[in-house]
């Protein structure tokens, strides 16, 4: 899919036409008197989605499009009911509030519900005058073309411009009209166009277009040079203190937000109901843990993390959370069920431990203790360890033959460990 750009400069790029950018900035004025062009370069045109290189908030994007160049107060009202985010879709939020207008039969009906049509004019009421003998202004009046029906032309416009943000670059958007040419009509019909950045800021999250530089994405890791080129900045980012504290800072920033985190549990949902993502997930995770030395490295990262007191804090939340769950209750119930008659199937696994759990004074009290939820101190923790050492050491692979027959006796059951 080849994609053009949504505004005049890239369109006079394209065509490296002197005379038609004169064209362009004398003829294309739009009701406030400010010409299409501006003083953007014109990759910024030809690739929306670079407007927001580094996403905007809401608030930013508001300023960066200014406060009186929205289509509609609705649409800036709704951007602020979102607060002060950069997870949110212009585009979505856009095409959601002109949604009714898709559905309007006439004119008069779309003025009803969008004040802000209420001066535009209706195809038949349009002075054609101002276009030569055998403009395709002239030709639609005429009814000379059939893929056109003047009596909703205006509406039609309107459906496409602001309902469906197509852009007026593309012939095949407005029946093979040159953009000049819809521009006219634009005027003759008192459509107002819509702010050059809000237009842009829109088409960064048009499905089409994201769909287009995914692919080109894509493409693009297949190249293994690619890839490599991409590691080797990343791994050199990353070896920069500032670079290294600036991506933590904003990794923190961004998993505060409310929207993100729906957004990343929607995605991740979704993903894991595909039997090739899951396989390959878990392929992925059982070759990382086997490699060495990853195991002695996530084992230090989850005892410094918890020594930060609001890492800590929102740990013991969330686990007291799940555990107070009804449904967590009903079935750490059957789990529990199920380990005691794994450990009854291998009692001389269980004599052995308990002769050494003799060894141990303290024990018994810092098991119940763990079974509550509660903090164990160093002297528990390294009585707790030691106590597992001895019983590794005297009864090798223990752990592995309980969770076999565990896995055994659910497969018995017909429940899905999980």
């Amino acid at each position: 899919m080849k994609i053009n750009s949504l505004s005049l400069s890239g369109w006079c790029y394209k065509n490296n036409s002197i005379k038609k950018q004169n064209i362009l900035n004398n003829e294309s004025k739009n009701k406030s008197g400010d010409s299409f062009l501006c003083s953007y370069p014109i990759n910024y045109y030809l690739n929306p989605i670079s407007f927001c290189r580094r996403k905007l908030t809401t608030v930013e994007l508001i300023d960066r499009i200014g406060e009186e160049n929205f289509p509609s107060e609705n649409i800036k009202e709704k951007l602020r009911e979102l607060g002060n985010t950069k997870y949110f879709s212009l585009y979505k939020i856009h095409t959601d509030y002109y949604d009714d207008l898709l559905s309007c039969e006439t004119l008069e009906e779309a003025k009803e519900k969008y004040p802000e049509f209420s001066d535009v004019l209706d195809f038949s009421d349009v002075d054609t005058g101002s276009f030569y003998r055998n403009h395709i202004v002239n030709k639609i009046a005429k009814g000379k073309t059939k893929v056109i029906d003047t009596d909703n032309l205006s509406l039609e416009l309107l459906k496409r411009y602001y309902g469906r943000l197509k852009s007026p670059s593309r012939k095949e958007n407005y029946f093979d009209m040159a953009f000049v040419t819809v521009i006219k009509l634009f005027d003759a019909l008192n459509i107002k166009q819509m702010n050059k950045n809000y237009l842009v800021a829109a088409a960064a999250n048009n499905p089409e277009l994201l769909e287009v530089y995914s692919q080109r994405g894509k493409n693009k890791w297949e190249d293994e040079a690619y890839k490599a080129r991409m590691a080797n900045m990343s791994r050199e980012r990353w070896q920069n203190p500032e670079d290294r504290a600036r991506i933590i800072k904003a990794q923190k920033e961004a998993a505060k937000d409310p929207l993100l985190k729906q957004k990343r549990s929607e995605i991740m949902k979704k993903r894991w109901q595909d039997p090739e993502y899951r396989e390959r997930q878990i392929q992925s995770l059982v070759k990382r843990w086997q490699k060495e030395g990853y195991k002695e490295h996530q084992s230090l990262l989850m005892k410094y993390s918890w020594l930060d007191e609001e890492c800590r804090a929102k740990r013991i939340e969330g686990i007291q959370r799940v555990r107070n769950s009804k449904e967590y209750k009903e079935r750490m119930e059957v789990y529990y069920k199920a380990r005691r008659y794994a450990w009854k199937r291998h009692s001389e696994i269980r004599r052995a431990m308990s002769d050494i759990a003799k060894n141990f004074c303290t024990l018994s009290g810092i098991l119940v203790k763990r079974s509550k939820g509660k903090e164990l101190s160093e002297i528990e923790m390294a009585t707790l360890l030691s106590y597992y050492k001895a019983c590794s050491e005297t009864i090798p692979n223990y752990q592995k033959i309980i969770g076999e027959e565990y896995s055994k006796i659910l497969v018995e059951w017909g429940i899905k460990e999980e």
